[in-house]
């Protein structure tokens, strides 16, 4: 046994009155969180989340830390963390549920910085619940209720890690932007859900075959970091912040939520967007999916303009139509409760 492992072991040992506890991790120093609110979307993983919450109260009351159960729906959910915050301690807020839930609570965390920005916001954790889960993918969270345990283990003890939000003409997303047939498949999937008994990947899958036969190619006019990089068609756009997408693929392997830069791929052809999924699945050896593509960039601002209004998605969820759009990378600026090995 090396010193290292040795002072790892008597320090992960070590309490004071069990008010802080400090562990080391590869020489960084993690601080308990002592409070919990966990935002929940009983919506989220096609409504099954509801019957959950026993299960994610009971983990989270082993820790005997002060807590809070907050349901993502109500119309404060901003006043209502808020409140929670100036309350409690160094606290920390769950997200519970899909990528859409955690695109919620840090949105609610911009618009607390806007009407008080004195207010020193803590890290947010992620206890994934959805179906594709690519944020905590990403981040190497466990996804699933079965490692519920482990989820709320990192919310309290896990590193603390500054990470990258992007920044739309007014929305904040962690994981991903799409424009086109991604986005066409995500609102034929939300609409099979809905009125059918598909459900999750299946759904998807469905939505999939529907959509790429009739899928029609739009003019785009794209700039990043105020360079004209492509004007022409193109069958869709995604600019992803996470390394993971659609819960399967590795389509942009350089994305990184710590990286202070966006990643853009563009799809001109159908062939190309299903190339790289054919290729781009994350259990692959890297030597086949991490192909390089001449419309595959990176930099820290893009700017899209369509010759009509095309409906988009940030973060798994149809937010609506724009003829153009702006994103810009914001470095740094949402603490994350992140895996001690991460």
């Amino acid at each position: 046994m090396t010193v290292n492992e040795y002072w790892q072991i008597l320090v992960s040992l070590y309490s004071i009155e069990n008010i802080y506890f400090y562990k080391i991790y590869y020489g960084e120093f993690t601080l308990q969180r002592e409070a919990i609110m966990c935002v929940c979307n009983q919506q989220s993983n096609s409504g099954k989340n509801m019957r959950l919450l026993p299960i994610i109260e009971a983990a989270i009351q082993k820790h005997d830390l002060p807590y809070a159960m907050q349901d993502i729906a109500v119309p404060d959910l901003d006043q209502q963390i808020l409140r929670f915050i100036e309350k409690n301690e160094n606290p920390v807020i769950i997200a519970a549920g899909g990528d859409g839930t955690f695109h919620s609570v840090a949105n609610a965390f911009q618009l607390i910085k806007l009407y008080s920005p004195t207010t020193q916001l803590p890290a947010v954790a992620i206890l994934p619940l959805g179906t594709g889960n690519d944020i905590a993918k990403s981040f190497g969270v466990p996804v699933g209720i079965k490692n519920v345990e482990e989820q709320v283990r990192i919310a309290i003890h896990g590193n603390i890690i500054d990470a990258d939000l992007i920044k739309t003409d007014d929305k904040y997303f962690m994981d991903v932007f799409s424009i086109g047939i991604d986005t066409e498949i995500l609102a034929s999937r939300d609409h099979i859900m809905k009125n059918g008994f598909l459900k999750g990947y299946t759904a998807y899958a469905w939505a999939f075959l529907k959509t790429i036969f009739k899928c029609q190619s739009h003019q785009i006019n794209i700039k990043l970091d105020g360079a004209a990089v492509f004007n022409g068609k193109a069958y869709g756009v995604l600019v992803n912040n996470c390394e993971i997408h659609a819960g399967e693929f590795s389509l942009t392997p350089k994305a990184s939520h710590t990286s202070g830069e966006l990643d853009l791929l563009i799809f001109d052809t159908k062939l190309r967007y299903l190339s790289h999924y054919l290729i781009g699945h994350r259990k692959l050896p890297p030597k086949y999916r991490h192909h390089q593509s001449p419309l595959y960039l990176q930099g820290k601002a893009t700017l899209m303009q369509f010759e009509e209004e095309l409906s988009y998605q940030l973060d798994g969820e149809v937010v609506g139509k724009v003829k153009d759009i702006s994103l810009k990378i914001q470095p740094g600026i949402l603490k994350v409760c992140v895996p001690n090995k991460h």
